[in-house]
């Protein structure tokens, strides 16, 4: 992983570890245009969000002690829908997976799939995603 990807990564596990939705929101944004715009794409560089974004879940009062809670907790998230700093943080984590695996085409499956509902239309214009 490069220095400025590890960069990127910290900054948005920071902002989560430290309960700011919104500045891990920018953070992911930020990752996710070095994600598009790089020559060699790290997966490797969400690998290591997930247990942030579950603790802050937590943090929030969601249930997502198993898979069952999760999946309950996203849904919820989902329906309230865009302007709840949640689902942005959702979205934006999930544009960087779709990044990863559909427009660079770097692996061949997402990396946080319970995240997928949240994936707006992408950017690159290869493919459409619902809201």
């Amino acid at each position: 992983m490069t220095v400025e990807v590890s960069s990127l990564v910290s900054d948005a596990i920071r902002a989560l570890n430290a309960r700011e939705p919104r500045e891990a929101t920018t953070a992911f944004g930020r990752l996710e245009s070095f994600l598009r715009e790089s020559s060699k794409p790290d997966p490797a560089a969400l690998g290591e969000v997930w247990d942030s974004f579950i603790l802050l879940l937590g943090r929030r009062g969601y249930f997502v002690s198993n898979a069952e809670e999760l999946a309950g907790s996203l849904d919820e998230i989902h329906a309230t829908g865009l302007g709840f700093d949640l689902y942005e943080l959702a979205a934006a984590i999930a544009r960087c997976d779709a990044t990863l695996t559909e427009c660079r085409r770097t692996v061949s499956r997402r990396m946080f799939p319970a995240l997928e509902p949240f994936t707006p239309p992408c950017k690159c214009g290869g493919h459409h995603h619902a809201p």
